[in-house]
């Protein structure tokens, strides 16, 4: 449930804006989880499946990835990152991806640089242009939450997830309807990038079409910490950017090169709620495992369909060889229900043939 209607956050407000305006006290609990003593991560809500702000201190500034999905969270993520620190020297904001809800606060960090691929801000202002139909659909779905409330007992856990994604999606339409555009990155960078923080490195990996055409990924070795955004979603299959030109001869070895670098990384942070570790604890993360796995299959994937284009197959016969239950029953069990390209539901792994053998099609001879 919780990520369900994470997923559909994500549909509505695909073009959110932040505000300067006032805006009411957020009354939704802060959790801060300590990684280390340089690290924390930061998120919003006891039930809705909100995001992960991860914080790390340097000798040379505060470091912030991603910054929730509107300036009153941003808020209140900043502030429990000064109390947590008891700093306020913020050096870099970075932002994983374009999407509001990792962007719409970086205006609460006036005057800091903000980090991000060089598609980030481009995607941001494309958001940006087609808001009047994200925040229509938002105030549907706001309404839908408020009317299910009337039929649900209030101490209930659907009830007090309901409160909460109210009062989350509330303030993001409260601010877009009044705010001026978006802090857009400052920074921006192709491949790669590294931030020199004195006693900690932070290393910025572009890994195109994963989610987004501008997706990254934060590696930070002293800290075995490894940042993926959206990239990952606990318990769902990857789905490739429908809506973007996928290049897996792009993607794939990019990948393959962060998975090397990060070798032995304790700490993989998703963007998104939190998942209990093998000792039965809450974790803001999970293991690298979990990204291999998922190369692994991306790169199966990709070479059955080059397999099946050399032997002329159709897009259908191709999609019949290479179907999850034939080709990946160890998978089959993953969440593919995903929005498609037209908005309309989808499944992952199809959209995932569909994107790689659009790319084929794209490949040179």
């Amino acid at each position: 449930m919780r990520l369900t209607r994470f997923v559909l956050m994500g549909v509505l407000f695909a073009s959110a804006m932040t505000s300067v305006g006032a805006q009411a006290p957020m009354n939704v609990p802060v959790h801060v989880r300590r990684l280390s003593d340089r690290v924390i991560v930061v998120s919003l809500g006891d039930f809705a499946w909100a995001n992960q702000t991860v914080a790390i201190a340097s000798k040379k500034g505060l470091v912030v990835i991603d910054t929730q999905a509107s300036r009153s969270a941003g808020r209140l993520v900043r502030q429990a990152i000064e109390k947590a620190f008891g700093r306020t020297d913020f050096a870099y904001v970075v932002n994983t991806h374009q999407h509001y809800d990792h962007t719409n606060g970086n205006q609460v960090y006036p005057g800091v640089p903000v980090v991000g691929h060089d598609q980030c801000a481009a995607g941001m202002r494309q958001d940006v242009a087609g808001r009047a139909e994200s925040l229509a659909r938002a105030k549907i779905a706001i309404r839908r939450f408020q009317d299910e409330l009337t039929t649900l007992d209030p101490q209930s856990v659907p009830a007090k997830t309901n409160r909460e994604y109210i009062a989350l999606m509330g303030a993001v339409v409260e601010e877009t309807e009044t705010g001026p555009a978006p802090a857009y990155p400052t920074i921006t960078f192709t491949d790669r990038l590294t931030l020199d923080l004195g006693d900690v490195t932070v290393h910025l990996q572009s890994l195109p079409a994963g989610h987004t055409a501008g997706d990254i990924a934060v590696h930070v070795p002293e800290e075995s910490l490894l940042c993926v955004g959206d990239m990952i979603a606990e318990g769902w299959l990857p789905a490739l950017d429908g809506r973007s030109a996928t290049d897996p001869d792009d993607l794939l070895p990019k990948w393959r090169r962060l998975l090397a670098d990060a070798a032995g990384t304790r700490h993989v942070v998703m963007g998104h709620g939190f998942s209990t570790s093998s000792d039965g604890r809450d974790s803001p993360g999970l293991s690298i495992a979990t990204l291999t796995w998922r190369y692994t299959y991306l790169q199966k994937l990709w070479d059955g369909l080059i397999r099946s284009k050399a032997a002329g197959r159709t897009l259908d016969e191709a999609k019949a060889e290479l179907a999850i239950e034939r080709a990946f029953p160890d998978l089959k069990n993953k969440r593919r229900d995903i929005r498609g390209r037209d908005g309309a539901p989808a499944d992952a792994h199809v959209q995932n043939i569909e994107s790689m053998w659009q790319a084929l099609g794209r490949r040179p001879g």
